[in-house]
């Protein structure tokens, strides 16, 4: 249920990703640009496609596999995270619920919320990396760790963090620096943790610089437009009680961890608001601090009506009252099912399997950008137009690909615009079917190339 919430990426780009790595390739090529060089970016699919070479394993089945199993590492460590501020086991688990099941769904994209963000593996890895180093910074804090071999392990989760969702680290980095300024301030800083933060930046440098070079790419524009006040009412119900907890936390700050948890909250909502069109990016993991604050906003309403006799019954109905946003969702999306973007013609993958194996990774396919998603998970070559994000100049070539099928461009054109854009293969399955105008065997400058009923494949002439 999770994957079909979001198929268009997990088909068009993880799964075409795993693909491209499947077949021998190291480093990324994104089939909907046949203009940007092939470049280094998600390792994680970069493995799990050795993985489906070696093991002869579908595609599918190692990505859920994958999901399944860093989900359940991800979900110990969270448990173990809430230790560092809830000292009851009663208090680690309401936070361990709103966490992995609660109310956050209303901030709608993965990176704000908690078990949506499990549809995609790379997110669990790159949350386990940040929060590892914010753990790492909350024990330094303490004076609970002394030993410079605790260096060694922050780079290596910097890293982590570095080739999965490098952007992260920038609100890292500042939450960093506001602990080592803050704690100067009280004369509380341990040694470790200036050489904890030169670490952090020299770390965290190679990664920015190479992935902001290759972030200056036309498609990348998704800026968050709405007002902070937007920004805040989006997390629903869950706000109110975080918000309790933020306000009541002045008696709590002689503890580290409570100043860490403050700093990496205003970092987050700080660059949110940057000039950088991946703003929501910098939102990832914000989930964390805002169920540890929830709770220290429930304990304060326990303690102002003195209910401590009734926690556990508080504890509960908060739970649930907060977790209605990811309930609800999960009953409209069971209620979407089936769909047509999981259950697809067998002979659809028939044809496309077919494609793969009889065309060359440089050849650029035409279809509508719905097909194309299925089409880059399992067949390695460039497709004309597909996923929104990733494809230059989208709107213009989604245009292009809805007027050729629909016989609105004239016919003596149709083979001259292809030919410009050096298109190899047409793509004619069940979408372009339901909206083509034009009958195909008569194109003089298509020939056919595949055919079982269901799709047919056409090569233009010019393609050898």
């Amino acid at each position: 249920v999770n994957i079909h919430a979001n198929l268009n990426d997990i088909e068009g780009v993880y799964f075409a990703a795993i693909k491209n790595s499947s077949t021998g390739d190291i480093l990324y090529s994104n089939p909907f640009d046949p203009q940007q060089k092939p470049f280094f970016h998600y390792p994680l699919y970069l493995l799990l496609g050795k993985i489906v070479a070696l093991a002869s394993l579908p595609i599918a089945f190692v990505y859920s596999s994958a999901i399944l199993v860093l989900t359940f590492i991800y979900m110990l460590f969270i448990f173990k995270f809430t230790k560092l501020f809830f000292d009851d086991v009663a208090r680690q688990l309401l936070t361990f619920g709103l966490v992995i099941f609660g109310g956050l769904f209303f901030f709608g994209v993965p990176e704000g919320i908690g078990l949506f963000s499990f549809t995609f593996p790379h997110y669990t890895v790159a949350q386990l990396g940040l929060f590892t180093c914010l753990y790492i910074l909350v024990k330094i804090c303490k004076g609970e760790l002394k030993q410079k071999k605790w260096l060694l392990v922050l780079s290596f989760f910097v890293i982590v963090v570095g080739v999965t969702h490098p952007w992260m680290l920038i609100p890292l980095i500042t939450t960093y620096f506001s602990a080592y300024f803050l704690l100067f301030a009280k004369k509380l800083t341990p040694r470790l943790l200036l050489a904890g933060f030169i670490t952090l930046i020299v770390t965290s440098l190679p990664f920015l610089l190479y992935f902001g070079n290759q972030a200056r790419i036309p498609w990348v524009s998704y800026p968050l437009n709405f007002p902070l006040y937007g920004l805040l009412l989006l997390y629903g119900p869950i706000l109110i009680p975080a918000l309790i907890g933020l306000i009541t936390l002045r008696k709590k700050t002689a503890n580290p961890a409570i100043l860490i948890l403050a700093c990496w909250f205003f970092a987050q909502l700080i660059f949110v608001y940057l000039p950088f069109p991946f703003q929501r990016r910098f939102l990832e993991g914000m989930y964390l601090p805002i169920a540890i604050l929830t709770v220290y906003g429930i304990d304060w309403f326990i303690d102002r009506f003195d209910l401590k006799s009734r926690r556990i019954l508080v504890f509960t109905n908060a739970f649930t009252y907060l977790s209605i946003g990811v309930i609800v969702n999960y009953l409209i999306l069971f209620a979407w099912l089936p769909n047509q973007l999981i259950y697809r013609p067998f002979k659809e993958k028939e044809a496309i399997l077919f494609l793969d194996k009889n065309s060359k990774k440089s050849d650029i396919l035409l279809s509508s950008p719905d097909t194309a998603h299925i089409i880059a998970s399992f067949a390695d070559l460039k497709i004309f137009v597909g996923h929104g994000i990733q494809t230059p100049n989208f709107n213009a070539k989604q245009e292009f690909a809805e007027k050729y099928y629909k016989g609105q461009i004239d016919e003596n054109k149709r083979s001259k615009m292809l030919s410009e854009r050096n298109i190899c293969f047409v793509y004619v399955g069940s979408s372009e079917k339901e909206v083509s105008k034009i009958d195909f065997e008569k194109e003089s400058y298509l020939e056919p190339f595949f055919n079982n009923n269901i799709v047919k494949i056409y090569k233009t002439t010019w393609c050898r």
